[in-house]
């Protein structure tokens, strides 16, 4: 492999927006659910430019001949304690996101090695030493960031609103509605619980006590947002189970549109109260959501889970395929003054 590694400049962005297209067609052969959209530079040139421009974003291109053959784009995430999402990153990370990254097809891995040690040098030396990235489907690709110490910690999956037989929801006596503002303060309960099961074996995810501050105001975000749909499931009287689903109008909507297929609603939180988990309540709940889903137009449902947490076997069951993971990898701090030239 002979390329040149430099820093990533808007005279790279015509380059990568070819890679880019060139990258989403393979990634449509593992995941055709994928939008068409993004086969054209002219699109994907759009969706760079507007990574490129996130605060904090910064990159390098590899070089050869000349010609740009990969690029590799990422950004600092400082999380506040309080944040209702501070739990699922460590201090002090990088993220790449899903379209911040594409090789040529030849050399792909030895590309990828190139353009990660030299951004990630950058980051090291400043002390961002949690790194992740998003990253599609495709084995080999997986294998690519096995290689540099990734493992998956988030999946992606996709399923038709159209439920198959053979996810049918079991036959429960409960009763559903949309949520109301008066609805916070259980929704906060529920969510809680969800975001403290994140600690349990397998998952082991820090449950933070100052999150409590975020998840109190993000409820009432969602609540008023006319792109957010929160359903909720009652048994025998109580709140048993929640669903959050997000439209791609709603200004809290995050996934990258090369991620996700057309006329897609986004699952943002499912919650089932601990006592009656495993009870089939999920699935129903699931059975009605998507008849709504169905209802406004949409063809296809993402949702994101942990793939060391027991409900990835549930999401698959219920008919999500995979699209892509969030990949993360943590380096020993000690190498920024261990680092044998100190």
């Amino acid at each position: 492999m002979n390329v040149t590694i430099v820093p990533f400049t808007e005279d790279h962005l015509g380059p990568a927006a070819v890679l880019l297209a060139a990258r989403h067609q393979n990634d449509r052969v593992s995941a055709p659910a994928l939008s068409p959209r993004y086969l054209e530079p002219d699109a994907t040139l759009k969706v760079v430019r507007k990574v490129l421009a996130e605060e904090g974003m910064e990159g390098v291109a590899a070089l050869r001949d000349d010609n740009v053959v990969g690029f590799l784009l990422g950004a600092p995430a400082f999380s506040t304690p309080s944040d209702a999402f501070a739990g699922l990153m460590r201090p002090r990370s990088v993220e790449i996101p899903y379209a911040g990254h594409a090789v040529a097809a030849s050399d792909a891995q030895g590309v990828y090695r190139a353009l990660y040690a030299a951004l990630a040098a950058q980051w090291v030396a400043r002390g961002l030493t949690a790194h992740y990235i998003t990253f599609p489907l495709a084995r080999d690709a997986a294998e690519t960031w096995s290689d540099l110490g990734f493992g998956r910690q988030v999946e992606l999956g996709v399923r038709d609103t159209h439920a198959p037989d053979s996810v049918r929801a079991p036959d429960l006596t409960m009763s559903v509605r949309r949520a109301i503002p008066d609805d916070a303060e259980p929704i906060q309960e529920l969510m809680t619980d969800l975001f403290r099961s994140f600690a349990d074996p397998a998952i082991f995810l820090p449950f933070l006590p100052e999150t409590g501050a975020g998840r109190n105001a993000l409820v009432p975000e969602l609540l008023a947002d006319p792109g957010t749909a929160t359903w909720l499931a009652f048994k025998d009287g109580h709140l048993a189970a929640m669903h959050i689903l997000m439209e791609p109008t709603s200004p809290h909507w995050f996934v990258s549109p090369l991620q996700t297929p057309e006329r897609s609603v986004y699952l943002f939180l499912a919650c089932t109260t601990p006592h009656i988990r495993s009870s089939g309540i999920g699935a129903a709940l699931l059975a009605r959501t998507m008849a709504w889903a169905r209802d406004a137009g949409y063809e296809r449902c993402a949702a994101h889970y942990m793939t060391a947490s027991r409900a990835a076997d549930f999401w698959r069951g219920q008919g999500f395929q995979p699209v892509s993971h969030w990949l993360f990898r943590v380096i020993d701090d000690r190498v920024t003054w261990a680092n044998g030239r100190n």
